[in-house]
């Protein structure tokens, strides 16, 4: 079955390969901690899994909008749509229609929706990497600041974040049972247990303190 495949970056995640189709929706981490999602119509139910300890998590879309794959305390949350009322650039990219808008420190580039993806897709998107889409499929965004020289205190140069970029988009051949979630997999309480592998969250207490920074906090304000 035909997909749009695009090779990305994310800050936090690392590289990832994204597959959209107006249906279904699937994201491989390629990075260190090796997860995948996926979600198809008509009921979009997000499955998280790994497959080196065939754990898995289940959830709504909504559940996934509001806690993430990982909690606003490790990745920010930025905002879902940027620069509203400027009307966005275009270019054709390997024949694809790539929407682009800047403000003065930041620039987004996106991948309308239309017969690429849908609204679902677009919300898993968003919630799943954090930053902005602009209501399309996110392709880039990069944020600015000034350095400033800490002697004399003048501007010396910009110096640019690249949150998120895109290596390539094409049109791929996927089998049917790609954005199947996988079945016999042993589900998991929550999406961190999913999130990092058994084996790395095992070998550092510091990884099971990173995932409980939210409840460590939560736990401490109640305490007082």
């Amino acid at each position: 079955m035909p997909a749009t495949k695009l090779t990305q970056t994310h800050f936090f995640f690392g590289d990832t390969n994204t597959f959209c189709r107006p249906d279904a929706v699937r994201i491989d981490n390629l990075g260190p901690m090796h997860f995948s999602v996926v979600a198809k119509a008509p009921k979009w139910t997000v499955t998280v899994f790994r497959d080196d300890d065939k754990s898995c998590f289940v959830e709504t879309i909504h559940s996934l909008e509001v806690n993430g794959l990982m909690n606003d305390y490790v990745m920010h949350r930025q905002d879902h749509a940027k620069y509203q009322d400027q009307k966005p650039g275009e270019i054709i990219v390997n024949n694809f229609k790539v929407k682009q808008v800047s403000g003065k420190s930041e620039y987004i580039a996106y991948l309308p929706i239309d017969k690429v993806a849908s609204p679902e897709v677009e919300r898993i998107l968003y919630a799943a990497y954090k930053i902005p889409t602009n209501n399309g499929i996110p392709l880039k965004f990069i944020r600015t600041r000034r350095k400033i020289d800490w002697l004399t205190s003048i501007p010396v140069t910009n110096e640019a974040s690249v949150y998120f970029s895109t290596k390539k988009i094409e049109s791929a051949k996927v089998p049917k049972t790609y954005f199947d979630a996988p079945t016999g997999y042993r589900v998991r309480k929550t999406v961190q247990e999913v999130m990092v592998s058994d084996a790395n969250r095992n070998a550092s207490g510091d990884m099971v303190e990173l995932f409980e920074i939210g409840k460590n906090a939560k736990a401490k304000k109640d305490a007082r």
